[in-house]
């Protein structure tokens, strides 16, 4: 697909074409709750959860062999995403973006703490491979927004946490950008919109700023199809240091996988 302007908005018919993208088992479904998102969203403004049939859409063989599961049962549905019921694997612990698979980021690790610092947030806007987007329709005074966002694996929200300082600066490098629906990073700090990238990272954001010497081990990756330019998803692995106020040990691990879905329209991962 081409690239096109942020002017274009997503109408009820573009929905009905995206629809027959056909990707996943129980097309119809999903489907469904598709359509039921979109007009929940035109008509009230609030966005559905993915049910777990809509999540577990994106999971091919291929998918799960990426995140290191045998079968789905090793999968738990929580809110959008699954909890990956295994030990995390890292694959370094150093502070490193894993390059680029030709034009298609592999991910990075770095390593969290409460530096005191408060860098200066870039505004540039770093567009990835294949990049286009529609405004989604929306009632009311305000402009809307949009089905696709210029989604950073490591968020600007670590800029004052990351202790690397190179790492700080390729986070505005195409090393860490890919294309994400709107659901997985739309602001999220109670989970209220279910359990996304965004909620994610406010709450490592919070028990790095509630709690003293907290030290955090951070890996995303962008799991990809074969020929697709849009990944089906984020795989997050965290390891927690130090002793966080309610919670029992000074260890805390979660390995989680994030869907690349949305309610309200069909993501299409190839362009």
């Amino acid at each position: 697909m081409n690239h096109m302007g942020n002017s274009v908005l997503y109408t009820n018919k573009m929905l009905e074409e995206d629809l027959k993208y056909n990707y996943c088992e129980n097309d119809e479904k999903i489907n469904t709750f598709i359509r039921k998102g979109y007009n929940t969203f035109y008509e009230t403004q609030d966005v559905l959860i993915p049910t777990n049939e809509l999540s577990e859409s994106v999971l091919s063989e291929s998918v799960l062999n990426a995140i290191k599961v045998k079968n789905r049962n090793q999968l738990k549905y929580i809110e959008g995403s699954f909890l990956i019921l295994k030990k995390i694997e890292f694959s370094t612990k150093e502070s490193v973006f894993f390059g680029m698979n030709g034009e298609l980021p592999l991910g990075g690790s770095t390593v969290l703490s409460n530096l005191g610092l408060s860098r200066k947030k870039t505004d540039e806007k770093i567009t990835p491979y294949k990049w286009y987007n529609k405004q989604l329709p929306y009632r009311g005074k305000a402009s809307g927004e949009y089905i696709y966002q210029r989604g950073r694996l490591i968020a600007d929200g670590f800029r004052n946490y990351v202790e690397s300082k190179d790492v700080c600066i390729k986070m505005a490098s195409l090393e860490n950008i890919v294309i994400l629906s709107n659901w997985v990073t739309r602001g999220n700090h109670d989970g209220k919109n279910g359990i996304n990238h965004s909620y994610i990272k406010n709450n490592l954001i919070r028990i790095l700023n509630d709690n003293d010497n907290i030290k955090i081990y951070y890996e995303v990756k962008p799991i990809f199809e074969k020929d697709e330019v849009v990944p089906r998803g984020l795989h997050i692995q965290i390891e927690i240091h130090g002793e966080i106020s309610g919670c029992l040990g000074n260890l805390h691990t979660l390995n989680m996988f994030i869907p690349n879905v949305d309610a309200r329209f069909k993501v299409r991962y190839k362009r």
